[in-house]
Formats: structure tokens, sequence, C-alpha cells
């Protein structure tokens, strides 16, 4: 699914200008503090913008300076960061502010004339969710002359678009970076942990989750580069350090630019050191290194500086990667862990959790793991459900988690790669696999979907492990493939035919049908868990938080009084069934249907739906479950209908006086789509009859 700013095409002449918030990550920086701030408040943005200062622990003066500024501009908010680390302190900043559009400015850093005007002129040309442009040195004594030499060149930067320029067009990452709010909503911002290279990293997951990052040379912002060779070695050092981390989470993510420099040290360690103890000609590489900086800087301080910097940051990406992860005595072992992959599946976790008020301590409260493969949870939401869930909510890829296990090369089948790993010299499964993302141990896993490679890993590490109601995927048969079939046949397992909960490592099933279960997972099922069984553990307060969790800022829809029906969408033109036309047309015929039945039509688009039909009609958020509608005080609908829809059949909850799914699960694939106008007229003409719930 394609990530675009939210003002991608808008027009500035009808619609306005998206408003703008300024954040600013600031420590130790009273020098450069006032200038920086300037830059930004003359800016000839068409709106009023606001300017947010994340001040960390400083011992110069700079926490006066910032209070100096907010007090003389009214523009201008100071919030506290006493982490005192960069991710952390552009969290903090984004949740103080509320504009449409992000831009990082940093305290020693001047914007260039126009700059936010220009940045978002192109987020709205292009759609880019994240915009950046130059970063310009500005040095004022020798020595930074020649770091801005070194820094500006190829070979000090292996051809980084932000440093040397280039055309405009896409990247893998600008400097500081002018973002789209909703966009980094949705991938989670800036990781926490990452005290370098958190920009880098969340720019891989901007792309990752379909979203352009944009470099414009007309953009350029200065800086003022490091003045010594102590903090010029200090800062690549880290720099390395970190972009180890960045490459044990994204492998993927390695360019051969970054990779020279990495294993520089070594190759010049290995050959000096053969060199001086055996052969002279060992010496070569060194000499042959030394001569090419030589050659192409043609000073000596700015091959040198080269020299520095290359060598600080391979050393320093040499260290991260030495450095020992957590063992398993180490990490936190937690009362429950639950794997979600859908906002049905979290509403089931949070409203559990909420009512059962877990124990709160940070090594044992509940984990709430969201596989965002597919949907995106934002940090908002995840803040939210964490607060009245009384548990921690993480994101996480099911995908990434595979490329990080799996021994076998990409060519490999994918049900192979998802189940051989390599430990030591052994081969090892899903189970067995001691990832440190993950808690050592605990006492209960609650997985919704046991397809997941990530359900099995937190499976391997539980005393017990429960597989809750996904839906319709509860109730069936499903067909294996031949390929699958041989594995499920070697693991003595039904060779063509699977069920969900009858694998070995689930002990236990939790649904709201349990009688309907096929035969080989009925043994192990407990008494049926409902929403409504869920609710009642709540108070009225309680349910209503946890509902306004997952609403949101939304406004709710203005429903007038008599008949009033809820229509369940779907993306049947991205599931290929037909085309986006055909589908307007579909729905547009149902709502039509309903309307001269008297009904009002408000509509509930599917969250992977990219074209939702019916815009002109009154709607919930897609990711918004509708099993909790009633939990924010909103009467029942008269009717709640769809295609085809677990949420509506297989969930016995208020949300509805009647329920209709107008397809069959068995005629719900395109080789029946000719089929749907029938099976839809028949659907429609009953829904002014009692429609019974079992």
């Amino acid at each position: 699914m394609a990530l675009t700013a939210a003002c991608f095409g808008r027009d500035v002449e009808r619609d306005g200008w998206p408003s703008v918030s300024v954040i600013m990550p600031i420590r130790n920086e009273a020098e450069h503090l006032e200038a920086a701030v300037t830059s930004v408040l003359t800016q000839d943005y068409p709106e009023p913008f606001e300017v947010c200062l994340a001040v960390g622990p400083s011992d110069d003066g700079t926490e006066s300076v910032a209070a100096r500024l907010a007090e003389r501009e009214s523009r201008v908010l100071v919030v506290p960061n006493p982490a005192g680390v960069t991710p952390v302190a552009l969290n903090t900043a984004i949740a103080a502010t509320s504009g449409e559009v992000v831009v990082r400015v940093d305290g020693h850093a001047a914007l260039s004339d126009g700059y936010i005007r220009r940045a978002v002129e192109t987020m709205i040309r292009t759609g880019a969710v994240n915009v950046g442009g130059m970063q310009v040195p500005t040095p004022e004594t020798p020595f930074e002359e020649a770091v801005a030499a070194a820094t500006t060149s190829w070979l000090g930067t292996g051809g980084a678009s932000y440093r040397v320029g280039g055309d405009e067009g896409p990247v893998d990452t600008v400097y500081l970076g002018v973002f789209d709010r909703a966009a980094g909503d949705a991938v989670g911002w800036f990781a926490p942990d990452l005290i370098r290279n958190q920009d880098y990293e969340l720019n891989i997951r901007l792309r990752e989750a379909g979203g352009t990052v944009w470099f414009d040379p007309s953009l350029s912002v200065g800086y003022r580069p490091r003045g010594s060779w102590t903090t010029l070695t200090k800062q690549y050092f880290e720099y390395g350090r970190w972009k180890a981390e960045v490459l044990r989470r994204h492998p993927e993510s390695l360019r051969m630019r970054q990779l020279v420099p990495a294993v520089l040290p070594l190759v010049l360690a290995a050959s000096t050191a053969l060199g001086l103890a055996r052969r002279r000609r060992w010496l070569l590489a060194p000499a042959v290194y030394a001569g090419v900086l030589a050659g192409a800087t043609r000073r000596l301080r700015v091959a040198s500086v080269l020299a520095a910097t290359h060598l600080s940051w391979g050393t320093g990406v040499l260290s991260g990667f030495a450095r020992q992860r957590p063992s398993r005595s180490e990490r936190s072992t937690r009362s429950e862990v639950h794997v979600c992959d859908s906002y049905a599946h979290l509403l089931q976790a949070i409203a559990d959790l909420a009512g059962r008020r877990p124990n709160a301590a940070d090594r044992s409260r509940p984990l709430v793991v969201f596989i965002d493969d597919h949907l995106p949870l934002d940090a908002a939401m995840r803040r939210r459900l964490e607060r009245v869930g009384h548990a921690e909510v993480v994101t996480t890829s099911d995908r990434r988690a595979i490329e990080r296990f799996s021994a076998l090369p990409r060519w490999a089948p994918q049900v192979l790669r998802r189940n051989v790993g390599w430990s030591g010299r052994c081969p090892i499964s899903p189970f067995d696999w001691d990832d440190e993302e993950f808690p050592a141990r605990c006492a209960t896993a609650y997985v919704y979907h046991p397809g997941f490679f990530l359900s099995k890993v937190i499976a391997g590490r539980a005393d017990r492990v429960v597989m809750r109601d996904s839906g319709y995927a509860n109730y069936v048969t499903h067909r294996m493939p031949p390929h699958k079939a041989i594995l499920r046949m070697a693991a003595g397992m039904s060779p063509f035919t699977q069920v969900w909960g009858e694998e070995r490592w689930v002990d236990a099933v939790e649904v709201a049908r349990p009688d309907r279960l096929p035969a080989r997972a009925r043994a192990k099922a407990t008494e049926a868990l409902t929403l409504d069984r869920l609710l009642g553990r709540l108070d009225a307060d309680v349910a209503t938080d946890v509902a306004r969790a997952f609403w949101g800022d939304h406004p709710l829809p203005e429903i007038p009084d008599g008949k009033v029906a809820l229509l369940v969408t779907q993306p049947i033109d991205d599931l290929g069934f037909c085309s986006v036309d055909a589908k307007a047309g579909l729905y547009g015929g149902i709502v039509g249907r309903l309307e001269e039945r008297g009904f009002t039509v408000v509509v509930k688009p599917h969250p992977r739906e990219r074209r939702p039909a019916l815009t002109h009609l009154p709607s919930l958020p897609a990711p918004f479950p509708i099993e909790a509608w009633t939990w924010l005080g909103q009467r029942p609908f008269d009717l709640a209908i769809s295609l085809n829809s677990a949420s509506l059949v297989e969930q016995r909850t208020s949300l509805a006086a009647r329920r209709v799914q107008l397809v069959p699960p068995t005629k719900f694939y395109a080789a029946f789509f000719d089929e749907w106008p029938t099976l839809i007229a028949r659907g429609l003409s009953t829904v002014d009859d009692p429609i019974p719930h079992d």
C-alpha cells in the first residue's frame, strides 16, 4: 500500500496551506540556539507555525536561552527532555505539537530563505512523506574548512546526495527532513533507543511502508562542522557504532558506500601487520589508500580528515557489531504476551487486559505485539492503548523477523526460510530462536493467527499458548498446497488440510463459537469468549475509554433518527475481484436499495482499503473495530450489512439489531464474482425480515 503525504495535490488557494510544526532537539546549544531559532522564525511561510524546543540537560545555559526565546516569541514552545537523547527529544516535541507537516531543525543549523515553504510545495507536488535538501557546511576555522571539504566530497560520503548534491528525486535518506505527520504516526516516528542514525532508520521504515523520501537540491541547511580532531573522530565513531545497530534491524539497507569503510580498518590493520612481520608487499594496501586520498584532495589536512572519518566510522561499525546482545536472563519476563495483526485482535487484547487490570510492574506487565506488515499502528493510538490496557504495546514486522532468523538464501522457498534458522553450528526452529527483541519468557501467550512466524517465536517462550478468535478462519478446514503438505506429513500432521488450533504448540482455543470448531481443534476449546463477555467485565467508563482509544480524535458522525444501516465495505478491487468502477457501482447499488427501504446508510471502510467507495456518505474511521461501536455510548444500528465479514457473523456483539452477509464465504472469490449480483439481490430482499444470529 502506497504511503503518500496527506497534503499531496492540495490546492492551497482553495484549501489553504498545511499547518506546520518545527521541532528542535536542543542540548548544550547556547552559542548557536538563538541564530538557529531566528532562521526558523524569519521563514516566509504563508501561515503561522509553531516552534517546539525539546531541551535536554545542559551545562552551558541552554535552558535559559530557550526560556528567553519562548518569553519573547509566542510561537516558541519549550518542553523538557530529561532523557537528554535526540530521538526522545524529537518524539517529545512531535507529541507536543499538532502541525500536519513536521519540520526537523537542529540547534546549530540555519535554514535557507524560503526553506519551509519550498519543502511543503515539494511535498504537495510529489506526495513524498519526507523532503530534504543540501547539508551545507559553514566553516569558520582552517580545520573546519578541511572537514567541510572532506565531508562534501565523494570519497568522504560515498556520493550521498544531501552532501554532494545531485538531481531532484527519490533517495534513501535526507538531512534533517520535512515530514508528513500522518506518515510518521503510521510508522511510529523515531526509534527512541537509537542515539544516532535514528533519522536514517525512520526513512527506511517510511520507504518500506510505501512512502517516498525526496531530495530537493534547492533546499539547504547550514551547519558548522566539528572543530577538533577529538570531536570529529568521536562523532564518526558514534555514527558507525549506531549504523551497526540499524543494519542489525534492517540488513537489506546496507549500501556499498557503507561496506567499504566498514571493512577498511580490518584491511589496513591486517595488511600493515603482515607487511611489517613478513613481506613488505603487504604494505602496498595502506600505501595505495594513502596515495588515493592524497591524489584526490591534494591537501594533506583534507586527506587526513578523510582518513580519520573513514577509520573512526569503520571502527565504530565493527564495535557496534561486536557488542554483546542481552542474554535471556538480562531481558524481561512478562506475565502474558498478545500477538495481534488486526485492529479487531487488538480490541480483544486491550478489552481483556483493561477488564483484568494486570500487574503494571515494568518488567512483568503484559506485552501486546502488533504485527504491522499489512496494517499500520500509529504512535498516538499505541500510546492510548497502552494507557487503557495497562500494558506495553509494540509494533514489529513478521517479514523483517524472518530476514533476521533465516539461514537460507532469499531465493529459497518461503516456507523453508521461515522454519529453518541457524545458531552456532546447529539448525533451529522459530520456537528455539533467541532474539533480543522479545521477552525471555512469558507465562501465557495469546495468538490470534497461528500462521505468523512471530506467533511461533513467542509460543516458544511461553509456558502456555492460547489461540483466540480470528473470525471465519477458525471454523473451517483449510486446504494445503503440495509443498506445505510434505512438511506437514514429515511433522506427523494431516498433510492436505489444516485446522487452526490443532498445532501441538497450542494448548487451548478461545473462540466465540466453540461448538462450531472442527473436530481436530474442538477438544482444546474452553468456554466461549465473546466481546460482549469481555465488555461485561468492564465498567462503563472503562469500556468507553477502550473504544475511544481506537476512535481517536475523529468527530462522531451525525446519525439521524429512524432506521440506520451500517455498510461494511471490503477492498475487493485491491483483491483483484473487480475494477474500481465495478466496486463503486456494486456498493452504490446496495446503498440505493437500502435507501429505498428507508435506511440512512453509514459506511465502515476496511482498514486495508486503499480507494474507499462511497466517500460522500457518513463513515466510521477505517481503523476503528466495529465491535466497539456501542462502547462509545452510541445506539446499535438497525442493520449491519456486508458482502462478507467475519466481524458481523462470528462475533456476538450488540453492534446491530440485525446482521446480513450478502455473499457466503464459499462464494467470496473472484471466480464467483459474476454470481454476486444475484446473491446480493437475494440478501437485500430479506433486510426487512428478522435475521437470526445463529
